[in-house]
């Protein structure tokens, strides 16, 4: 008769992380809060995260989540291409057939980030000069004026390359291969890094940001558990 052996959900994660080739920093992570998942998944970093995620499956979650992420700034960066590039990667993610697909690369191929700054630049010119009105008695005006018109534009910069890394990782989750899953998550995780740059100076954002995050990470340990009790 063969012997019936019965893990702890805190055993069932070290197993399942070693099964899914978690570095040794994850591992390590992992064995200083004693295996137990609710810690594990608390604590971790949003990159672990979403690789995390992309190992329980969850690779088109990783996908919606990048895409609301983007919405979010996308006004930032005061080009309306970047709204037509997340209307196409959405189409992506829900249906990605080929031609969905080579739709999004097209439109994420022809935006570029210098014509997009130029585009902030301008669009955002009298929230630019109304900061630089409110410190005029300081005699560092000009450095004030440089320093706002600097901010407007890298976080332009930033929206548009998180949209473009939103676009490229939903195109690529719609490939049925390991290689591919793992450059989903690494493309979805530059479109969030850049979605937090680009509301660095925006504290509403950065709380609607954590509000999205926070959701995700309430699905990601819902599904390890359902993947550690099967």
């Amino acid at each position: 008769m063969k012997e019936i052996t019965t893990h702890t959900i805190q055993q069932k994660l070290e197993i399942w992380l070693k099964a899914t080739n978690a570095n040794d920093t994850q591992l390590d992570f992992a064995a200083v809060r004693f295996f137990d998942p609710k810690t594990v998944v608390a604590e971790w970093s949003k990159e672990h995260l979403i690789w995390i995620a992309k190992d329980l499956g969850l690779i088109k979650v990783c996908g919606q989540l990048s895409i609301d992420l983007v919405k979010v700034i996308a006004h930032l960066a005061a080009d309306p291409r970047v709204e037509v590039l997340i209307e196409a990667a959405q189409r992506c993610l829900d249906n990605p057939t080929d031609e969905n697909r080579a739709a999004a690369f097209r439109l994420r191929r022809v935006l570029k980030n210098s014509v997009a700054a130029e585009a902030a630049e301008a669009a955002a010119a009298e929230k630019a000069w109304a900061r630089v009105n409110r410190v005029k008695k300081m005699k560092a005006w000009q450095k004030v004026e440089e320093a706002a018109r600097h901010e407007i534009e890298k976080a332009a910069e930033e929206a548009i390359w998180a949209s473009k890394m939103a676009a490229r990782g939903v195109q690529e989750a719609g490939i049925n291969s390991e290689q591919y899953l793992s450059y989903a998550a690494v493309w979805i995780d530059f479109a969030k890094d850049s979605a937090y740059k680009a509301a660095v100076y925006h504290p509403e954002l950065i709380h609607q940001l954590d509000e999205l995050m926070h959701t995700f990470r309430a699905n990601v340990y819902n599904s390890l558990i359902v993947e550690l009790e099967k």
